[in-house]
This record gives structure tokens, C-alpha cells and sequence, in this order.
């Protein structure tokens, strides 16, 4: 089985638990392709996989751990390749996965959808409206769009994998909020982590 692990790279707990799940496929004998950019990238090549380079979706900006939405948004705008879907395309072609896992990257849902392989989806926040909310009216129209686009993605997709604990054990509760009609979709997993603490 050929399985492609498309990872957002903005944020190395995405990288570092797409890195534990391949190295689990791996194990079993499963051929495992990963797709990333940026920290993400960077961080795979380094833990001794190769990665394919995929186009970017978001850029976050900040200083000292804080995050400047006004300016995430300026540079996502400016620098992410965001239209970058036809090269995604032609990457999952030539690897022909038989199922593709996409975390929190939302143009490997897409692709997924537009080329009919199965996709899971893995995603510790679907509560993002919240970060619009007080930020002015053109934001908070955004965020209402985004909110639609998500929605719109998750009850596409085969499955939703939180890489956290069930209620009333979740870690992140406001974080997640999902209709009714999705929860049979969702697979609460707990944290993935790639090695074992003795």
C-alpha cells in the first residue's frame, strides 16, 4: 500500500506527529511518501525522511511566540502559493497513493477530492472563527467564509482523526467544534507522538 502524508508547515507538532504516523506505515511495510514545506521540510529531512516540496497554504508571522494575525494574514496573501494545486496534482500522480493522510493542509483535501482517493483528514483545531471574532467587520466576514470552507472540507472527507483525547479527556476543548452530522466521522486518536518516553 502507498500512503501520502501531506503536512501543513506552519508548526512542528503538525511535522512531528505526520513523522510518527509514517514511521509507523513504514514498519508495517507500507511505501510512505511525504509532502511538505518550509519547518516542516526541514524537520523530515533532518529525522532521515525525504520529503517532496509541496505548495504553501498559510504563512504565520509573529515575534516571541506570539502570533500577528493582521500580519499572517498580509503574508499568507503575499507569499503563500495557495494556487500551487495543479503542482500538488502532478505530485500525487506520479506517487499514486492509495490513501492520502493531509494534516490541517486543506489543498491536500482538495486534491484528494479532485483525483477521488480516499483522504484523512488530521486536525486538532476546527474552532478557527474564533480567531476572527473582535478583530472588525471585513475579519469577521472572513472568518465566516473560512468557517463555511472547513465545514465544507470536513464533511467531504472519509475521516477526521484528532490527535487528542475524547471528551470530557479532550486537552483542547474550545478548539474543536463539530455538527452532529460529523461525528461519525471523527476519530479521536489521542496525542501522536514519534518515540516512547522509558
Amino acid at each position: 500500500m502507498i500512503i501520502m502524508i501531506l503536512i501543513c508547515g506552519e508548526g512542528l507538532g503538525h511535522t512531528s506527529r505526520c513523522l510518527a504516523l509514517g514511521k509507523e506505515f513504514l514498519a508495517v511495510g507500507y511505501k510512505v511518501h511525504f509532502g511538505a514545506y518550509g519547518y516542516s521540510k526541514e524537520l523530515g529531512e533532518k529525522t532521515g525522511y525525504a520529503a517532496h516540496k509541496i505548495p504553501s497554504e498559510i504563512v504565520l508571522v509573529g515575534k516571541a511566540g506570539a502570533l500577528d494575525f493582521k500580519g499572517s494574514i498580509e503574508a499568507t496573501l503575499k507569499y503563500s502559493q495557495i494556487l500551487g494545486g495543479l503542482e500538488l496534482l502532478r505530485l500525487i500522480k506520479d506517487t499514486n497513493p492509495d490513501l492520502i493522510f493531509s494534516d490541517s493542509y486543506y489543498l491536500g483535501a482538495l486534491a484528494a477530492f479532485t483525483l477521488r482517493i480516499p483522504i484523512y483528514l488530521i486536525i486538532n483545531q476546527s474552532n478557527m472563527e474564533e480567531f476572527f471574532k473582535n478583530k472588525g467587520v471585513p475579519l469577521r466576514i472572513l472568518g465566516g467564509v473560512a468557517k463555511k470552507f472547513y465545514n465544507h472540507v470536513f464533511e467531504k472527507v472519509d475521516k477526521l482523526i484528532i490527535p487528542d483525547y475524547p471528551l470530557p479527556y479532550t486537552v483542547c476543548t474550545k478548539n474543536l467544534s463539530f455538527t452532529p452530522k460529523l461525528e461519525a466521522k471523527l476519530f479521536y486518536r489521542g496525542p501522536l507522538i514519534k518515540e516512547t518516553c522509558e
